[in-house]
């Protein structure tokens, strides 16, 4: 209306409004570049000569040295807890900014404009998903052509070869996809027990310290796995629950609740009070309710997080083995995929082959409960 053009709109209207939003994702991707372990470990172990080497890496290599030597690691611990302590204090501020200055802004745009929003989201998409792309076509590919020069995308002689040779190069890749499977399963199973109640309680019940204690769970989510490797690892070897299952499932379950409790307490808090309150009229428990009211009606919600908890134990499998465990026959897929390489090469189209084949119960997992997890994002949006 009064002649401004859409870049100005842009920058003197709707920048201002998501300045919060733009350093709240920025403080995170810091935060998760900050505790980055797996991928600086698998391509150079903090090397050459430590130029890679984080403190994360750091405190993971102090794990077992003498006692002198490990409580220079704990000291590092604290270190990094209070370094990310100070993060965690700016993110908070920046979401109480956020919540304030919260706003929707609609508009119609043109058909050019419609072009540039999915040629962005087109280009985007392309980066998402090149990885997968060039990870199948080496897994064709064959071993001698894999590095010539030229390179070429598309070659002679692709082939499926690499699925079957990698079974019979690795024998006990069907075992570490078990194990995957099997540690995911048990820690999605054991956190949903506690996730279920506690985000009940958080949604509906008033008790002290209610709200800190919702802030201290956000705040374990900024903390990767690494930084409690040292007492873990003492915790653990003092009990003798080394190379066992259960040192890989606890810090998974430990690690997927505080998310868990955040996104279904989001989802009950929009179930009406009437429902319980009605069974609580017939002179049902507080128990009994939850069980037979109010878990069916969630059930969207729950599928969320039983999802949501599943992928991130499956991913997150990685450190924990490759502490914790060193019996090969425990070793989950993230570890086990170390076999495909050797002292002086690595065989990197069954490498492919077999992280490819590894992803696939997570995809299913996704693709069959689709609709479930659409309707648990959507439901309870609209409030009547």
């Amino acid at each position: 209306m009064d002649g401004a053009s859409r870049l100005y709109r842009f920058r003197r209207i709707t920048l201002p409004l998501i300045i919060p939003s733009i350093a709240t994702m920025a403080l995170l991707s810091a935060i998760a570049t900050f505790n980055s372990f797996d991928i600086i470990w698998i391509l150079t172990e903090g090397g050459p000569r430590g130029a890679t080497t984080t403190m994360i890496i750091d405190t993971y290599k102090d794990r077992d040295q003498p006692l002198q030597t490990t409580a220079k690691g704990a000291a590092r611990t604290v270190m990094i807890v209070v370094f990310l302590g100070s993060f965690m204090l700016v993110y908070f501020m920046l979401l109480s900014r956020l919540a304030k200055g919260a706003r929707t802004m609609l508009h119609k745009y043109r058909w050019y404009e419609y072009v540039l929003i999915y040629l962005g989201l087109a280009v985007f998409l392309t980066f998402v998903l090149a990885p997968f792309v060039e990870a199948f076509v080496v897994s064709l590919r064959p071993l001698s052509s894999l590095f010539s020069i030229p390179y070429k995308f598309i070659t002679d002689k692709m082939s499926f070869d690499a699925y079957i040779t990698m079974w019979q190069n690795v024998p006990l890749l069907w075992v570490y996809m078990l194990n995957s499977f099997f540690i995911a399963t048990v820690v999605t199973v054991l956190g949903l027990f506690c996730i279920i109640p506690a985000a009940y309680a958080f949604a509906r019940f008033e008790f002290p310290a209610r709200n800190s204690l919702l802030g201290i769970f956000i705040a374990v989510n900024m903390f990767s796995g690494a930084v409690l490797i040292i007492p873990l690892f003492k915790l653990m070897q003092q009990y003798g629950l080394l190379n066992t299952y259960f040192a890989m499932i606890a810090p998974g379950t430990a690690f997927v609740i505080p998310t868990g409790i955040w996104l279904l307490r989001s989802y009950l808090i929009r179930i009406p009070k009437e429902l319980e309150e009605a069974a609580w009229v017939d002179g049902a428990g507080k128990i009994y309710t939850l069980w037979r009211v109010i878990i069916p009606v969630a059930l969207p919600g729950i599928v969320v997080v039983t999802i949501t908890a599943f992928i991130t134990a499956y991913a997150q499998q990685f450190i924990y083995a490759l502490t914790f465990n060193s019996v090969n026959e425990l070793n989950p897929l993230p570890v086990g995929l170390f076999q495909f390489f050797g002292r002086q090469t690595v065989v990197w189209n069954e490498l492919m082959a077999a992280s490819l084949v590894g992803i696939l119960p997570v995809l299913f997992v996704y693709v069959f409960l689709q609709r479930f997890i659409v309707a648990g994002l959507t439901a309870g949006a609209v409030k009547e």
